[in-house]
């Protein structure tokens, strides 16, 4: 099975498969909610990396909350 993600999903974005896609699977529609995770900043150039990304995309994921 094949999911295509569509471009500017977020964390807790729940895509739903239809109908049954999997032979063992009762008949239904199949839901997926997305999960981010990004890779560690184990090394000094990957932490150089995420800083220069910060910088040139600054983000707040609380803007919009009102807080």
């Amino acid at each position: 099975m094949d999911l295509k993600i569509p471009a500017g999903s977020h964390a807790g974005t729940k895509l739903r498969l239809q109908g049954p896609r999997m032979p063992a699977s009762p008949a239904g529609d199949f839901y997926v909610v997305l999960q981010i995770a990004l890779p560690p900043a184990s090394d000094e150039k990957t932490k150089a990396a995420y800083r220069a990304l910060s910088e040139a995309m600054p983000f707040n994921p609380r803007a919009s909350l009102g807080v």
